[in-house]
């Protein structure tokens, strides 16, 4: 059985994309949590996933660094650059 605030999260579609503009991104990682989610680097495909709000989402580099972390929000569609 779901808890109370399992149950109001909202589905939310998110796109992950390196936009190339930060040399310090060239090699970053998606990751739900602390688990790999994606290759985000300078040159991968953004990457579209299927979450719910209030879930973070992070980037970190090849050296295992967290780069940046966003927490979903509520609207259908969301969009992160970096």
């Amino acid at each position: 059985m779901q808890s109370k605030t399992e149950h109001k999260r909202k589905s939310v579609t998110a796109t992950f994309i390196n936009t190339g503009t930060s040399t310090g991104f060239n090699r970053a990682e998606l990751l739900f949590g602390d688990v790999f989610w994606a290759k985000l680097g300078r040159d991968d495909d953004p990457v579209r996933v299927t979450t719910f709000s209030g879930q973070l989402w992070s980037v970190k580099d090849e050296h295992g660094t967290i780069l940046k972390t966003w927490q979903i929000g509520e609207n259908e569609q969301q969009m992160f650059r970096i």
